[in-house]
């Protein structure tokens, strides 16, 4: 009201006409309204997150389940090379299987 230079009476009138505007039940209900989006909007946010977590555990358990399949691939093919037995011919080594 200031930045429109209106006289004393004229932000009078106006802060009288803003009041019974927020009087009405539409500004209530429009305002009610408002906090009821803001409250779905956050809990959009923790189902998200909630979403994400399960992801980022499912993702992580496979990933170490990756790993410990590569670290026994590893050691079975050392065993192999490392060891001074000849295989029989024809005899395939045991690989372990993790599941």
């Amino acid at each position: 009201m200031h930045m429109a230079k209106l006289s004393d009476a004229e932000r009078a009138d106006k802060l009288t006409t803003l009041f019974k505007f927020m009087s009405l039940p539409a500004f209530r209900r429009k305002f009610a309204e408002a906090s009821e989006l803001v409250k779905e909007a956050l809990q959009i946010d923790v189902d998200e997150k909630r979403a994400h977590d399960l992801v980022w555990r499912k993702r992580g358990t496979l990933l170490t389940r990756i790993r410990q399949v590569l670290r026994d691939i590893d050691s079975d093919v050392s065993a192999i090379i490392e060891s001074r037995e000849e295989p029989e011919k024809g005899k395939i080594a045991a690989f372990r299987v993790t599941r």
